[in-house]
């Protein structure tokens, strides 16, 4: 809204010193270095009331033209704003055309009362009393309103011309309702990690839907293809409202369907089978998703939607000995105790199926691991690989050593012996559970 209290006649891109094609931010800018210029707490006491003056002068001119609506109003009227609030959208109408109904009691610029209507003869009004330009001259100081002609303000001479005829308005064309894509297709394929490894393709057939070859579609009449129409009620003898409305006869896609499909049943699409081929690079990782557009369903009224597929780990792995993370490959490699303790030469099949060993002359502990350097994963867009990582897992022997054997164990490994106690002291415990694997706090639970 303007506010009614303003002082007429400002120039607010003069107070601003901006032009009047000026740009929000030039405004913004403008208006702060204005305003730390003239702030009254900068100036002495003899200036200070210049000082305010002006400041409020650059404040009313930055609240006005910062605001979109209002700098909109202000340029219409050319800064001089009438003496009444209002909002954008009162000057929102047209002039209807055609006859007009009665207006009663119209006062010419004389004193004298003419009783006429604006379709007499099928002439309207501004036909038979055409006013005299005269009036609508800024300098002319003998109209009969004195001073103030009200018909030089620009709302009069920007909706009527010179004659007092209605200014044609051309209807606005509906802006085409922008097309939405169908719905996607989602697939999920397994690939062995060797196909990570190495790359792969794979030839997927499926079924999709696409627009009927035999119906006969045509451009929408009601709304020529846009997909809008536009509703227009009279509100009042000299006010038209528009409405824009999605069409109801295509559905607001701006096509329809001619008669009756045989082919399709009326429905618009038909079911077709497609194949396509997807191709993963070296290095790819599990749960990528390649996009293929406009491979989807192509339905009426819609743009063809895409096509999206998964990389997944299969079901049946055929190299459960393998992981991949990140850019290295994990190989798990059993190794007996004895070889644990005392050292041996490990074998390792990779994943390219090449053979090499290494000697291991360290104690190795379960989970521990060695990393051979640029043996692992090929990397995207790169000639280097990641690390191949040797994950020992311990295997133990599935009885336990008695006697003998069990004797001389515990004399060439180290041992110590635990605290001595006297049986019959301490209670023992027959039942117990059976010897379980794994973490036993796994989930927040003991598994028993």
């Amino acid at each position: 809204m303007v506010d009614s209290k303003r002082e007429k006649g400002k120039d607010f891109y003069k107070i601003l010193e901006v032009e009047r094609n000026a740009s929000e931010e030039e405004i913004k800018k403008a208006y702060k270095k204005l305003a730390m210029k003239w702030h009254p707490d900068k100036h002495p006491q003899e200036s200070k009331e210049e000082a305010t003056r002006k400041f409020k002068d650059i404040s009313e001119a930055y609240q006005t033209l910062s605001d979109p609506s209002k700098k909109k109003m202000y340029d219409l009227f050319e800064g001089d704003m009438p003496d009444y609030d209002f909002d954008e959208d009162d000057f929102n109408f047209e002039i209807p055309k055609g006859p007009r109904p009665p207006m009663k009691g119209f006062r010419t610029s004389h004193s004298q009362q003419h009783h006429t209507t604006f379709d007499q003869q099928n002439q309207s009004f501004f036909q038979q009393h055409t006013f005299n330009p005269a009036m609508f001259n800024m300098n002319n100081k003998n109209h009969p309103f004195g001073a103030t002609n009200p018909f030089t303000h620009p709302f009069f001479m920007n909706a009527f011309n010179m004659n007092g005829n209605p200014m044609p308005q051309a209807a606005p064309v509906p802006s085409p309702k922008p097309l939405e894509k169908c719905e996607q297709i989602a697939f999920e394929i397994e690939f062995q990690i060797r196909d990570l490894y190495y790359g792969a393709k794979r030839k997927i057939t499926y079924k999709v839907f696409e627009l009927c070859s035999q119906c006969d579609v045509r451009m929408c009449d009601a709304c020529n293809g846009s997909g809008r129409t536009i509703i227009t009620n009279q509100v009042s003898p000299t006010m038209i409202q528009r409405m824009e409305r999605e069409c109801a006869k295509c559905n607001a896609t701006g096509k329809y369907r001619n008669g009756q499909c045989g082919q399709c049943s009326n429905s618009g699409s038909v079911k077709v089978e497609k194949s396509v081929v997807v191709e993963i690079d070296p290095g790819s990782n599990y749960d990528d998703i390649q996009v293929f557009e406009e491979y989807g369903h192509h339905k009426l009224g819609f743009l063809k939607g895409d096509m999206t597929v998964k990389i997944v780990k299969p079901k049946v792995n055929k190299y459960p000995e393998y992981q991949k993370m990140g850019n290295h490959l994990i190989y798990t490699k059993e190794i007996d105790i004895a070889d644990a303790l005392c050292g041996s030469k490990i074998y390792i099949t990779h994943l390219d199926e090449s053979d090499f060993y290494y000697y291991e002359d360290e104690v190795v502990h379960d989970k521990s691991y060695r990393i051979i350097k640029n043996r692992g994963f090929p990397i995207k867009g790169s000639k280097t690989n990641g690390d191949f990582i040797v994950l020992y897992q311990l295997k133990y022997p599935k009885k336990i050593l008695k006697d003998g054997a069990a004797k001389m164990l515990k004399t060439i490994l180290p041992y110590e012996k635990d605290t001595e106690y006297d049986d019959s002291e301490v209670e023992k415990i027959t039942s117990i559970g059976t010897l379980l694997h794994g973490n036993p706090m796994a989930g927040g639970n003991v598994h028993i």
